[in-house]
């Protein structure tokens, strides 16, 4: 599925040297507070920010000749994104929006660049981010290529549930409709509403009005298992 950046900083004490730079104010930053749905960028603007997510969930969408939207990946706490500053003109190539109410620290590049040049283990753990990011595109290529939607989309179940409810619970609702998930996936609303149906048939879940409850997470776990999802 479109896969969830979530940290991957494998140590906690890695982990801990990244926060540290918010959290210690290592950089200049300041706080974002964004609702579900609200757009943060849209491609082929001109934006001087990148974003650490403090919590919630983005997405990072492009569009087509066409006009159709892909979500690329979403973004969850611990996550930088926004590095179109690289960039002298800053121009971004793709579309960043709040998939829940979400709290971001959006910092200059320009600042954030000049405390890497003088940090070498904060540059090496920076270096190490970009170079898992570019492993995690690889294997959305083949994520794309093999798995159908219903494995896909048990995954991104499992993420929203543990984003929009704080921990993977049983028979929770999840305030999102057939269109939310598709837009996710970057499939159409007939995948969707198949994949439903099948998950519905194995009595994993069950389709709301208003939303979607999970009726069996250990089997929705299994599904996100073979397509190397965390269980």
């Amino acid at each position: 599925m479109s896969k969830c950046i979530n940290p991957f900083i494998s140590s906690n004490e890695q982990l801990k040297l990244f926060t540290d730079i918010f959290s210690n104010h290592l950089v200049p930053f300041s706080k974002k507070k964004v609702k579900k749905d609200d757009i943060i960028f849209h491609p082929q603007s001109s934006h001087q920010y990148s974003y650490y997510v403090k919590s919630g969930l983005i997405k990072i969408s492009a569009f087509g000749y066409e006009g159709k939207e892909k979500v690329l990946f979403f973004h969850q706490s611990g996550s930088l994104f926004g590095f179109q500053n690289i960039n002298l003109k800053k121009i971004t190539i793709t579309k960043a929006t709040a998939v829940t109410d979400s709290v971001l620290y959006q910092f200059e590049y320009e600042f954030f660049h000049e405390f890497l040049r003088n940090s070498p283990d904060y540059f090496s753990l920076f270096l190490s981010y970009i170079f898992n990011m570019m492993a995690l595109q690889a294997e959305e290529a083949i994520n794309l290529s093999f798995y159908p939607t219903n494995e896909r989309l048990a995954g991104l179940l499992i993420i929203l549930e543990e984003e929009y409810n704080g921990s993977a619970r049983e028979n929770e609702l999840l305030p999102y409709n057939n269109d939310d998930l598709a837009s996710m996936l970057g499939v159409c609303r007939n995948s969707i509403s198949h994949a439903i149906g099948l998950l519905q048939a194995d009595n994993i879940l069950k389709k709301k009005r208003n939303g979607i409850i999970i009726k069996d997470l250990q089997k929705l776990k299994e599904y996100a298992t073979d397509i190397g999802m965390e269980a």
